[in-house]
């Protein structure tokens, strides 16, 4: 696994929930389009509702699709840091990759001294880019 794509976790983090939100928006726009109208209240002009429905149902899949796709990679990532035999490497891999913490507070909460946080840094990525 290359270190971009474990930096990229926290931005796949951050795309599922966007994608999330856009799942539930389309769910009520489904629902909205799907209720039924009462006889005085306007209709749709040039669509029909069947056109309507599929072309929302199918931004919707394709949300879905994108949140899946993000969330196995993000699932794959934090497979490989589990993977790491010791715990200390494994928390301090958690804690800059997924936390998003610098490596010098990943020091203090390990705890060891900043020299040796980065030569851990450098252990944990040949291990993880193996």
């Amino acid at each position: 696994m290359s270190e971009k794509k474990l930096k990229s976790y926290r931005k796949l983090v951050r795309k599922c929930e966007d994608l999330e939100k856009r799942i539930k928006e389309k769910d009520n726009e489904l629902t909205r389009i799907k209720s039924p109208q009462m006889s005085d209240m306007p209709v749709l002009r040039g669509k029909s509702f069947d056109d309507l429905i599929i072309k929302v149902a199918e931004l919707k899949e394709a949300y879905h699709s994108k949140y899946l796709a993000a969330l196995r990679l993000c699932q794959e990532i934090e497979n490989a840091i589990d993977g790491l035999e010791d715990e200390d490497d494994q928390l301090a891999a958690r804690l800059y990759y997924i936390d998003g913490l610098p490596w010098w507070k990943v020091a203090l909460k390990i705890p060891c001294g900043e020299a040796e946080i980065y030569r851990k840094r450098k252990e944990i990525l040949n291990k993880l880019t193996a």
